[in-house]
């Protein structure tokens, strides 16, 4: 999304209801956007403080996609703030979803 909003922001100058919202909203929602991101924990599963090796042994489970969904919902959780990119607190909130 801010990658559209920063391409877009170059015909702000035309009119109609995209050139208003470019030149009234994208610039705050650019600015927050881009706040938000640098203060994300992490962005990709192999930033989390946890791998799907740790998940199997943690568990006693055999990797499958359960593992997958698993580890994107983790790293959702910790890039929105809900839990902290920390490997205890991450198996401790595995455990509890299994």
């Amino acid at each position: 999304l801010l990658r559209l909003l920063r391409a877009l922001q170059p015909i702000a100058d035309q009119r109609g209801e995209l050139a208003l919202f470019l030149e009234t909203t994208a610039p705050e929602l650019v600015s927050r956007g881009e706040e938000w991101l640098s203060e994300v924990p992490c962005f990709s599963l192999k930033e989390l403080a946890i791998s799907g090796k740790d998940l199997a042994s943690e568990l006693g489970m055999q990797p499958g996609p359960w593992m997958g969904k698993l580890l994107q919902d983790l790293l959702e959780r910790t890039a929105l703030g809900e839990l902290p990119n920390e490997r205890e607190m991450l198996l401790q909130a595995a455990r509890a979803a299994k």
